[in-house]
């Protein structure tokens, strides 16, 4: 959080990806929607659109599957400003309603 702060979005990856790599082996669906949503939060602020999606998506399925409405409407938060940055208004608007 403090590396996204400083805008220092390599360092941001660096530890998200490492926080990543653990909760992945756990059990805590929670913790692995955070860290996806943050980790594609850094792709989004360094170009790599796609690979944001994809994690958003996968955040999302599991957000769903947790019936976490809060959770899912940061994702779709973070998926409007995916949108809004590629430019694709219509979609980035479909994410908002």
């Amino acid at each position: 959080v403090v590396y996204m702060k400083k805008k220092d979005y390599p360092t941001s990856m660096d530890y998200y990806q490492r926080a990543l790599n653990i909760v992945e082996k756990s059990t805590n669906t929670y913790r692995k929607v955070v860290n996806y949503t943050n980790l594609s939060e850094v792709y989004i602020h360094l170009g790599r659109y796609d690979e944001a999606e994809r994690l958003l998506n996968k955040s999302a399925q599991l957000a769903k599957a947790m019936r976490h409405k809060e959770v899912l409407a940061e994702i779709y938060d973070k998926l409007t400003l995916l949108e809004t940055t590629r430019a694709r208004y219509k979609q980035a608007f479909a994410y908002m309603s």
